[in-house]
């Protein structure tokens, strides 16, 4: 039985810009770098490291689309529209 190997770093950077690609998530492709030699540093758990790289991304959506109603804000009677 063959075992997997680790990437490498060239290999795993590629790995990360392709799925943050397909994300549609390009916060995360800008930051994860920073964000694991941070955490490195002061030595995070994978699930810290994980919520820092999602909330880079969260973040940034927010910011980009304040406006934007959510489907929660959405009501019937507010789709004037509809009718």
């Amino acid at each position: 039985m063959a075992t997997k190997r680790a990437p490498t770093l060239g290999e795993a950077d590629r790995l990360i810009a392709h799925q943050a690609r397909l994300l549609k998530a390009p916060w995360i492709a800008a930051h994860y770098h920073r964000l694991a030699e941070q955490g490195r540093e002061a030595n995070w758990t994978l699930e810290d490291y994980l919520d820092a790289v999602l909330a880079v991304e969260s973040n940034a959506r927010a910011l980009r689309c304040p406006l934007r109603p959510r489907p929660t804000d959405q009501r019937p009677h507010d789709a004037w529209w509809l009718y």
